[in-house]
């Protein structure tokens, strides 16, 4: 890799690490792996850790546990004037305020970008040849990883964190490569906790309102069917990717999950492995198709997937129809 985190720290006065929007563990463990790291090389003075809205309720509890601060609003962040801005796990401009990105723009500051979901244009472009992204990677816990293992910068410490950041992303491991394995193997002999113990850590029991949303979902669910492929949509104004997983978790090949916020509707989309294998159809390029189409942005993995855009719940889920009939090529039929 041509980044090397020590360097950044001595060349740089004033690091901000920015994650997106309620971060998840992916995020966050990634983020805290690398404050640690800046910690024991007598550097965590000059970092700060952003978190636009605060994390996840799992990604908070994660960076309380090890001391990790962070902050919320922008106006704090923008004080500490930093000099390099690195940019985890995010896939695309959209997902980074206006007012920041302007900031960026007009004060020439320096990013870099660490993610595995490739980059869109804007992004591409504002950082340069300053990115990192890697879309074989199982996660952007993986890719700090290998940053800090080339370095010798991992600790049990950052090296546990990281291990829940890979299962996050994995679904515990359910996702996960053969060329994920060495990494992980490394991870596991240097944190030195059992991976059962680390998967409990993540585990909890849903909240009351996660699985009201997710009882909701299965309500309104609307049941299409392709040749021998079984499609659900439902509309839920929360946990879009739980209410998701928990329809896959049905029997879907294909669950999507939208909802209202604000003056944007979110979306979540998962599938099954097979399904992707038989057909081709990434719900990463779906989420990214949908949102060129209506003003937003979206992306991901081949099984997993989500957007925000500017419109009415109605003509998005129009579009989605549109999106999935050109994508498998046949007429969607509804199940009754």
């Amino acid at each position: 890799m041509r980044i090397r985190i020590g360097k950044l720290f001595e060349s740089h006065d004033t690091i901000a690490i920015v994650a997106h929007r309620l971060a998840d563990v992916d995020a966050t463990t990634s983020s805290a792996a690398i404050i640690l790291a800046a910690e024991k090389l007598g550097r965590r003075d000059r970092l700060s850790l952003y978190i636009p809205e605060g994390p996840s309720k799992k990604a908070r509890e994660i960076l309380e546990r090890y001391s990790i601060r962070y902050l919320t609003e922008m106006d704090e962040l923008l004080q500490k004037k930093p000099d390099l801005m690195i940019f985890l796990d995010h896939s695309s401009a959209n997902r980074i305020e206006p007012r920041l990105l302007d900031y960026i723009e007009h004060k020439g500051t320096k990013i870099l970008v660490i993610d595995h979901h490739p980059p869109d244009a804007r992004l591409q472009g504002i950082a340069g040849d300053s990115y990192l992204v890697y879309p074989n990677r199982s996660s952007t816990a993986e890719i700090v990883a290998e940053l800090l293992m080339e370095e010798d910068l991992l600790t049990d410490e950052e090296a546990c964190l990281l291990i829940m950041g890979v299962l996050a992303d994995t679904k515990g491991l359910q996702m996960i490569g053969c060329d994920d394995l060495p990494v992980l193997h490394r991870l596991c002999e240097t944190c030195g906790i059992k991976l059962s113990e680390l998967r409990d850590l993540l585990v909890k029991r849903p909240d009351y309102s996660e699985i009201i949303a997710k009882m909701k979902g299965a309500r309104r669910m609307r049941i299409l069917k392709v040749g021998k492929w079984v499609i659900a949509v439902t509309t839920v104004d929360s946990y879009q990717s739980s209410v998701a997983q928990a329809l896959m978790s049905l029997g879907a090949d294909l669950a999507i999950a939208v909802g209202k916020k604000k003056r944007s509707v979110m979306g979540n989309l998962r599938s099954s492995t097979f399904f992707h294998e038989r057909t081709g159809v990434h719900t990463g390029d779906l989420a990214k198709t949908i949102a060129e189409r209506l003003n937003g942005s979206g992306g991901g993995h081949a099984n997993a997937a989500a957007f925000q855009v500017s419109a009415d719940l109605g003509t998005t889920i129009d579009v989605i129809l549109d999106v999935l009939r050109e994508a498998l090529g046949e007429r969607l039929e509804d199940v009754i």
